[in-house]
């Protein structure tokens, strides 16, 4: 049985129809769960009735303006009917730093990058606000970073073009707020694309391991510690068995920076030139990856649109493959291509790990191994032992995560009952940092649960164990907050504080993976049970066994619109939703603010991280044993 892991990465939008005096507003509700339940056409058409509907709030017609722009150019490829609405929702002044910051990804995607930065820089001039600045500093930085690299990755004759004004600009906007930036990776991404190009070699190292999160090397993972090796020699200008640009080179790729490893290697006609096998194969295999890159973007918008052929796509995918597994170097004759010998030898040669997976659609992850690690894990007096690889540099996340751009994702994958792959997300992190550390966030946050919340009964008289956006946000926010209040109290810095927030979030929702994964491996060798009833179990022991309960409660998939449909997901929610509901009945006494008036599971989030676990622990049969 293969696994899929779902992680939300923001809170599901549902604000209801609101009706008032003579008029209604046209909800934004259906169209955010027909893009959730990938349903392209039903979804713009309702996004387009938010849009022309003159009752619909300010912010909900921007929302709706952001939706049917990226559907017109993710899906449709109608970049200036994309373009034009961004224009009309310039004009109305508001959220302008998502406008522009989508408007410039289509426009980089074009390939019109004076555009891109035009509109980045207009941002940057017209928007002064402290949070808005700084998202538009890296708009601009990026545009300049994408630029830059696209003529060195295409074009060799434009080496002089690195030194510009326009890089040493970006470069030195992102660098003046690094404390800031410190340990985003798209933001050190950014910085390290632009040092590269200057040969800021010190700037190079910090923006390294501020990818990783990383202030001093020796918490380097052993998957990584290769890598900094080779930095370090081409950094620190020290002659080995390598050159200094062949260490570089070597050190970006093996740690998945692909592109700017192929951007250095254009640089330098001698490393395109390399007699060393290693540099060799790496080079075929991002060329390989850059191939494939944009036929599996193609392959995606076919399937939004329902044309995919997957059999065509599966042939180029194989016909690739079998290409560059012949272009490889090999000790003694080239073996005969297969892909299930393929996929664990591109593992171990250049840390890339690839999964195909079919369910509803087809789909691919292929992304870079930065931590491997062997777990013993233990579960009410049972032991279970996982292979753990964390994967980053996600190429792709499958077609799913594809189509929601960074509204959910796929937060991992098993292969078998004994290893988990599972995906950085550290974009969850930086969001949740901003929603608790804000000001303005946190109030704006807060308003939002309360408006959600008011609506939650409604639910709930219809089905009492149905969805509710606002418990969900409720517990989310208070669960951010806690880790978020815990940690101020010793008395960081704020860039201190930021890395322990977002570095304890993540090993969090980690180790809740792992609890789960690690069920599933337990519960395997006591009996075959049915996919919901493997799946109820593996998310009882992820709640169960977390540090912070209503954390990985809050971010894991149990609280989830999926809530009694017809997947194990969804069933195996539907019971913790009904074992939850028959513990707070019976223990309704011992939860403090408990209104018995009040529909039960409205009340979900009154309960303490004490009782929680107890409600957990009511329900697990092995626990019970």
């Amino acid at each position: 049985m293969i696994h899929s892991l779902k992680i939300q990465v923001i809170s599901i939008l549902f604000l209801f129809f609101n009706c008032s005096g003579a008029f209604c507003q046209t909800s934004i509700s259906p169209a955010y769960t027909a893009y959730v339940q990938i349903d392209p056409s039903k979804a713009y058409q309702l996004y387009g009735a938010v849009w022309e509907d003159p009752s619909s709030s300010n912010a909900d017609r921007l929302e709706a303006g952001r939706m049917l722009s990226k559907m017109e150019w993710l899906f449709y490829q109608n970049v200036k009917e994309a373009i034009s609405r961004l224009s009309k929702m310039e004009e109305m002044g508001s959220e302008l730093d998502q406008t522009y910051a989508l408007w410039s990804r289509i426009l980089i995607s074009q390939n019109r990058y004076k555009e891109a930065i035009n509109i980045t820089q207009r941002g940057l001039n017209e928007l002064k606000a402290a949070d808005q600045n700084l998202k538009m500093i890296i708009a601009f930085a990026h545009a300049v970073n994408e630029k830059s690299k696209y003529l060195m990755m295409n074009n060799e004759e434009v080496a002089d073009k690195w030194n510009s004004e326009e890089i040493k600009s970006a470069l030195d906007l992102v660098g003046q707020n690094f404390d800031h930036f410190f340990g985003d990776p798209l933001a050190s991404k950014i910085m390290l694309g632009l040092a590269l190009q200057l040969d800021q070699k010190e700037t190079i190292r910090k923006a390294w391991l501020s990818y990783f999160r990383l202030k001093d090397s020796d918490e380097l993972a052993p998957t990584l510690k290769k890598s900094f090796n080779y930095l370090t020699q081409s950094l620190d200008q020290k002659e080995g068995k390598l050159s200094q640009r062949e260490a570089l080179f070597l050190s970006l790729a093996g740690s998945g920076f692909y592109e700017e490893a192929l951007m250095i290697a254009n640089k330098y006609a001698d490393l395109k030139n390399s007699s060393n096998e290693n540099i060799q194969d790496y080079l075929s295999w991002i060329s390989y990856l850059l191939r494939i890159k944009p036929k599996l973007d193609d392959f995606y918008r076919q399937t939004a649109l329902g044309k995919e052929n997957r059999k065509l796509f599966k042939k180029y995918l194989t016909d690739e493959s079998k290409k560059v597994w012949l272009a490889l170097n090999w000790e003694d004759k080239t073996p005969k291509f297969r892909m299930e010998s393929f996929i664990p030898e591109v593992k171990k040669r250049f840390g890339t790990v690839i999964r195909t997976y079919t369910n509803q659609y087809f789909g691919i992850h292929i992304g870079h191994a930065i931590d491997e690690q062997i777990l013993m894990v233990e579960q009410h007096g049972r032991q279970a032992k996982m292979q753990y690889v964390k994967v980053d540099h996600m190429l792709s996340n499958g077609y799913e995560p594809w189509f929601w751009d960074g509204k959910l994702t796929h937060g991992g994958w098993v292969n078998s009952t004994t290893s988990i792959f599972q995906v950085r997300l550290t974009d969850l992190a930086l969001k949740s940092w901003e929603r608790v550390h804000n000001p303005d966030e946190r109030k704006k946050r807060i308003q939002r649960i309360e408006d959600r919340k008011s609506k939650d009964e409604g639910y709930l008289k219809k089905n009492p164990y149905s969805y509710l956006p606002g418990i969900h946000a409720s517990i989310r926010f208070k669960s951010i907050d806690q880790l978020y209040q815990s940690l101020k109290k010793k008395d960081y810095s704020e860039s201190e504080l930021k890395v322990k927030f977002i570095a304890s979030m993540e090993r969090i929702i980690d180790f809740g993976v792992i609890q789960h994964e690690a069920r599933h491996a337990i519960d395997k060798e006591i009996k075959n049970w049915k996919d919901a009833e493997f799946e109820f179990r593996a998310k009882l022991s992820e709640i169960y066994f977390s540090e912070m309960p209503f954390l990985t409660l809050g971010y894991g998939g149990v609280l989830s619109a999926n809530i009694g449909d017809k997947s194990a997901h969804g069933q195996a929610n539907l019971m913790i939703m009904k074992g939850l509901v028959e513990w707070m009945k019976k223990n309704q006494e011992s939860i403090q603010g408990f209104d018995s008036k009040i529909e039960i599971l409205a009340q979900l989030d009154l309960l303490s991280e004490r009782q929680l676990k107890a409600a957990i622990s009511s329900m697990d049969p092995l626990r019970l044993r």
